[in-house]
């Protein structure tokens, strides 16, 4: 977060373009590249990292590129649509393709010498950058023209010195070497960092507190409204018997397979950060064991608050007989489970 100048927002919600408020989008750019240079990787490939950013804040994210490649040693490919003059200037190495052949290869200052001898004078206070796209591009009205044009620049680039020295370089790098083995964070390190990573998760989610909420007030009254005022009689206690499954189902069963919707909504992540090389299958799951366990005793002292907010709609409306006394006990009873469960796993 450091390298990408992201300590600022590191408390704050990353959020969705137009629908709910977050990280801007140069912020939202540099966050993408932190969370790839997780992995350690030697060799990064960028699509189009500037695309929907002004011209500040994409220079901002090249010159962030610019130094994991010097500092680091990667190696950064892009692909970069009109990139201004000073972001064309802060790349090593351009490459310019044309029907899908190389029309140059080198340095920025490179390419503006190349074009110049091709006849191709780049004109005063003009993008070196757009100067170039304009030279290679094929134009609807004049395409054979154009193509004909595109044609003999590569031709001339193949024959170049610079080609030349490229040819040189490609032979070197055919030789066998020794590579070194690329050694990623250690094991416990990726289990405690996934840990930390799903309990924040749960803890700033606070809209599932009150959907829960909403749920059982809504399903108490629903069933408060199918047995409403019941009679104390044969009947009613044998009606009684049925709300009291549906009291016991309705806390029961989403505590207990709640947990399995975490797995599926989670699969596309866990595939793309697997494939990214960002930890292995068995980190996740021996980090999910313990979170699972918390958030089991997490779903029971819940479910000791949504089964109140459940007698506190449905159990005036049943009409349940018991006195004030029996309640106190009742309810003094299940604190004493709840306090015993919070005390020996959380």
């Amino acid at each position: 977060m450091k390298d990408m100048l992201l300590e600022g927002a590191q408390s704050s919600r990353i959020g969705v373009p137009g629908i709910i408020k977050g990280i801007s989008g140069g912020e939202m750019k540099r966050l993408a590249f932190a969370s790839k240079m997780l992995s350690n990787p030697p060799l990064l490939f960028c699509d189009e990292p500037t695309t929907g950013l002004d011209s500040h804040m994409a220079e901002v994210v090249v010159k962030r590129l610019e130094s994991l490649s010097i500092e680091r040693g990667k190696t950064i490919l892009c692909t970069i649509n009109q990139p201004s003059s000073e972001v064309f200037e802060l790349f090593h190495k351009v490459v310019f393709l044309a029907q899908g052949r190389v029309a140059f290869h080198g340095t920025p200052d490179e390419a503006v010498t190349f074009f110049a001898k091709c006849g191709y004078v780049i004109p005063d206070h003009t993008n070196p950058a757009d100067h170039c796209i304009d030279t290679l591009a094929v134009w609807p009205d004049n395409a054979e023209e154009c193509k004909r044009k595109a044609n003999e620049i590569c031709d001339d680039f193949l024959v170049s010195p610079l080609s030349q020295r490229i040819q040189v370089q490609i032979a070197a790098a055919e030789q066998k070497r020794t590579l070194k083995p690329h050694l990623g964070p250690h094991f416990l390190r990726l289990v405690s960092g996934l840990f930390l990573r799903y309990a924040k998760d749960n803890i700033r989610n606070k809209s599932v507190m009150r959907a829960k909420f909403v749920q059982k007030a809504f399903m108490a009254l629903f069933l408060g409204s199918l047995y409403f005022q019941t009679e104390p009689d044969q009947d009613g206690v044998s009606n009684l018997k049925g709300i009291l499954f549906f009291f016991c189902s309705e806390l029961t069963y989403p505590t207990i397979y709640g947990i399995q919707t975490y797995m599926p909504g989670e699969f596309a992540l866990l595939v793309r950060e697997y494939h990214d090389g960002s930890y292995p299958v068995l980190a996740y799951y021996i980090a999910k064991g313990p979170y699972l366990c918390r958030m089991l005793c997490l779903a029971i002292i819940l479910w000791k608050k949504f089964r109140l907010v459940i007698q506190f709609f449905g159990e005036p409306v049943i009409s349940f007989q018991a006195d004030i006394k029996s309640r106190k006990r009742m309810l003094g009873g299940q604190i004493s489970v709840v306090r015993q469960c919070k005390r020996r796993f959380v």
